[in-house]
């Protein structure tokens, strides 16, 4: 499997509550496109994440 890493990332991250039990992260990450693969930027959206040793 190949991987490009992020060279920047930018967005929203809420969480509430001291021990949350989920989170929700909106945002971009950009990636220096050096192989035909991989692109300039992707959406990284996600609402109700579960926290691991949430709800505290």
């Amino acid at each position: 499997m190949s991987s490009a890493e992020a060279i920047s990332g930018a967005g929203t991250l809420v969480v509430e509550g001291t021990f949350p039990c989920t989170v929700s992260l909106h945002g971009s990450l950009t990636f220096d496109a050096q192989a035909p693969w991989v692109p300039m930027s992707e959406p990284f959206d996600v609402d109700d994440l579960p926290v691991d040793g949430g709800c505290g």
